[in-house]
């Protein structure tokens, strides 16, 4: 389990802190907002991540929204503000 939260940590997918990535951990070309592609990619490598911590815990992982429910004013990238709505959200 262990092993698993540290490389999790290691490759962004969570923060030293707890179980959600940063903004700027997702924001991989670093231009200030998150693409579709930046979130699948990180939904994907989380959902591997959880689901493997899952079947050793016992626990089904919180879902994430779609990227569409993220994304409040339609513009095809979450915001650093749309983020910070949804990690509120997700507490």
């Amino acid at each position: 389990m262990k092993k698993f939260i540290l490389l999790a940590v290691a490759a962004g997918l969570l923060s030293a802190g707890g179980m959600r990535p940063s903004f700027s951990s997702i924001d991989s070309n670093k231009d200030g907002k998150i693409s579709k592609s930046e979130f699948n990619h990180i939904k994907s490598m989380r959902n591997s991540m959880m689901g493997k911590m899952a079947s050793m815990m016992g626990k089904m992982p919180k879902k994430i929204p779609s990227f569409s429910a993220i994304d409040k004013n339609k513009d095809g990238f979450i915001s650093k503000a749309e983020f910070n709505s949804f990690k509120k959200m997700m507490h």
